[in-house]
């Protein structure tokens, strides 16, 4: 787990089998959760880059990408079902299962 420059935080999962489709602006029950999911050619900053002279810094030690937790089944689900990525302003349906979200 990575801490953001400006106080957010990255948690890392092992990629299911399913193919899933990434999402900036991620809504659940019809709310924002600021939660964006990264995948294929995407990507994400890491220690030890700096944003604004800002660092962002780990949270927990690196482990191999075998013992990476695995995505709530509901997200999977929800995110193999999407055909293409979305925006925060397209994004307009909300996952179901509100206590996976943690």
């Amino acid at each position: 787990m990575v801490q953001t420059a400006n106080d957010g935080v990255h948690r890392y999962c092992k990629k299911p089998a399913a193919r899933i489709v990434g999402t900036n602006g991620l809504k659940w029950n019809g709310r924002e959760t600021g939660i964006d999911i990264q995948t294929g050619n995407q990507h994400v900053v890491v220690p030890p880059s700096m944003v604004d002279g800002k660092p962002y810094r780990w949270l927990t030690p690196l482990v191999p990408r075998d013992e990476l937790p695995e995505l709530p089944k509901e997200w999977i689900e929800y995110l193999s079902s999407q055909s293409k990525p979305q925006s925060a302003a397209a994004n307009n349906q909300a996952l179901d299962h509100p206590n996976t979200a943690q």
